[in-house]
């Protein structure tokens, strides 16, 4: 048999990598705002505020650590409508050229491109924060290099705009053979409560800085708003998922309209699906009880 498995280490960790603090529009202070995140089960948290960097190693433990990071912003340049660019910036250990406290130093004329080039030559990961809120322009997003991947779930943007969901954008960047990884986040901002309704679970060795940036340069994660995925594999021309009890599965790809494994009554925790003779990916989406969705990073052929 031609067996693969996509999460390999044994360790799990729950975290949220778009959170703001008293440092630029959130109400809590960056302390109460970790302390809060990890008496919450979280294992590490992105104090991203606007275009200040926050460095918060004083606040990391054995089992909760503090990630690096900024969010930048950008006006839409084309006329006649409203819009903008929000680039989340994720400081890649030894890298990051950024200190504490600093404003980030980008020139808000720039092109979206040339802010992400910027933010990766400062040794940083960057996140295109919620496309849909952000009215972002498909031909615009198609062709930004270099991103680690975009937010198909932004939960204050749900919660506030109801435009938290960018899945419709994700599946057609997909659909061009560009390659983001999908991420679900809070982007808290405390006005409500609008925490702990986006984020992401990370398959890494260990819980420090260096081994969850590693896994997310490898996809070794996937989004969520809710449930759990345990395990995903490849065997002979066929998917196989199981994840917490769901009402149903979901398989997409672009080499077919997509398949689903549905509960009608009760609730499924596995399925298989034969990988379309054509796609050259497939993603899954599992879908809970309530609405809330897992969606896994695409598994490319």
């Amino acid at each position: 048999m031609n067996s693969k498995h996509y999460f390999l280490e044994k360790n799990w960790y729950k975290g949220n990598t778009h959170t703001h603090s008293t440092v630029s529009d959130g109400r809590l202070d960056p302390k109460v705002l970790a302390t809060l995140y990890r008496e919450a089960g979280y294992d590490f948290l992105a104090i991203t505020d606007h275009d200040i960097y926050g460095i918060y190693e004083e606040m990391n433990t054995d089992n909760f650590i503090v990630l690096p990071g900024a969010e930048t912003q950008l006006p839409n340049t084309r006329p006649g409508r409203w819009g903008c660019h929000h680039i989340v910036a994720l400081g890649i250990p030894g890298k990051n050229q950024f200190t504490h406290g600093q404003r980030v130093p980008y020139d808000n004329t720039w092109s979206a491109q040339k802010l992400v080039d910027f933010l990766r030559s400062n040794g940083n990961l960057a996140v295109y924060a919620h496309p849909n809120w952000s009215h972002s322009d498909m031909e615009e997003l198609e062709s930004l290099k270099g991103i680690l991947g975009m937010e198909i779930y932004n939960f204050t943007t749900e919660k506030l705009f109801g435009c938290g969901y960018s899945c419709d954008y994700y599946d057609q960047l997909l659909w061009k053979d560009k390659k983001p990884y999908c991420i679900a986040s809070d982007d808290s901002h405390q006005k409500v409560c609008d925490y702990f309704g986006g984020f992401i679970m990370v398959n890494a060795s260990a819980l420090t800085h260096e081994n969850i940036i590693m896994a997310l340069l490898e996809g070794r994660f996937y989004a969520s708003s809710g449930p759990l995925l345990y395990d995903i594999y490849r065997e002979d021309g066929m998917v196989y998922i199981k994840c917490s009890p769901c009402r149903a599965i979901q398989m997409l790809s672009n080499g077919h309209p997509g398949s689903v494994c549905r509960a009608e009554e009760g609730y499924v925790t596995h399925a298989s699906f034969k990988i379309p003779e054509k796609a050259s990916y497939v993603r899954f989406v599992c879908k809970d009880a309530v609405g809330c969705c897992a969606w896994s990073n695409p598994i490319w052929f």
